[in-house]
């Protein structure tokens, strides 16, 4: 599926801390560009965000979070929405 990329970068809290200590994690990836994203099946779903696979911005095969993306129809709609208000 085309998608366009809306997000870089997350936060992740470390399993490993007690103190909640976070870090953010930034992938090669250009905001509003279009990518073609692989939805992955989701071992966890209730612990662990939805992921899919792409090729980022230095033609490496990475997995990212699916809520980076938006699908193109729905950003066209949205953007659509924004004019006419």
């Amino acid at each position: 599926m085309k998608a366009i990329c809306v997000r870089t970068e997350r936060d992740i809290i470390s399993a490993f801390s007690f103190k909640g200590e976070s870090r953010l994690q930034k992938f090669d990836l250009t905001i509003g560009k279009v990518y073609e994203i692989f939805e992955l099946e989701n071992l966890a779903p209730n612990q662990l965000p939805t992921k899919c696979k792409l090729i980022d911005d230095f033609r490496k095969n990475i997995h990212a979070p699916l809520d980076f993306f938006k699908p193109i129809e729905q950003f066209r709609d949205e953007q659509i929405q924004l004019i006419l208000e």
